[in-house]
């Protein structure tokens, strides 16, 4: 990424955020707690198909505003968290199972992952938004229950390799393979939603937190680990 980009400025804890959003819906294989949000829908009471939405299995940890680590299991609506831009606020929390998707996991075993879920990642001196499974990305935009997508962008989410990425990371960026892992159809996972940026880290990767371009400019991002900003310093 190139130095003349201007980098997106940490938001501040408490700040309001127009992308909250409300109602609850429960069903079999889905559970979803969250705010009211005039241009996105609630998804109603079982209508998500077995295995839909980007997430992570239990014990993944999400790195909080204060510097602390939770697992995101734990995670409420309400809670503050870290993202691409600094502190953003969790505003949907989501439950379904892996269903018909692939499970991923990093060559260290570091992070475990559907398939279809975005990563920030770079690729010579570009930064943008990538999936192992676009198709299925795609799929639950098209739906409402994954990320919208960058509509707005000049450019689309990229098809990641399962050989090796560069992924963002807390610590600036690491080199990875993501390799499959066998996991049964009912396994439990979790989407989390987040205002602003719309990302969290997850293990220390930056990911989506149900990414739009319809309020946020990702062309101006140029992450350079959480070392870049003060007050996340000590979580680097």
């Amino acid at each position: 990424m190139k130095s003349s980009r201007s980098q997106v400025k940490p938001s501040v804890p408490g700040q309001s955020d127009p992308t909250s959003r409300a109602g609850r819906s429960r069903s079999a294989d889905w559970s979803v707690t969250s705010r009211p949000n005039p241009r996105r829908k609630t998804i109603p009471a079982g209508s998500a198909p077995l295995g839909s939405n980007s997430c992570f299995p239990a014990g993944s940890m999400v790195t909080m505003a204060d510097g602390t680590a939770k697992a995101i299991e734990t995670i409420k609506v309400g809670d503050q968290v870290v993202g691409l831009s600094g502190i953003v606020e969790v505003y949907g929390v989501e439950n379904p199972v892996l269903g018909h998707r692939t499970l991923l996991r990093m060559a260290d075993r570091s992070l475990r992952w559907s398939a279809e879920h975005a990563f920030w990642v770079r690729r010579g001196d570009r930064q943008w938004f990538g999936t192992h499974d676009k198709a299925e990305f795609e799929r639950e935009a098209r739906l409402g229950l994954g990320s919208p997508g960058l509509k707005n962008s000049p450019e689309d989410i990229w098809t990641l390799a399962r050989s090796e990425e560069t992924y963002a990371h807390a610590s600036g960026w690491k080199k990875q393979r993501a390799i499959v892992v066998p996991a049964r159809a009912d396994l439990p996972l979790y989407y989390i939603r987040t205002t602003g940026c719309h990302t969290l880290l997850v293990d220390g990767y930056v990911v989506s937190g149900c990414i739009t371009d319809e309020d946020f400019d990702y062309t101006k991002v140029d992450w350079q680990g959480l070392a870049a900003f003060p007050q996340f310093r000590r979580v680097a």
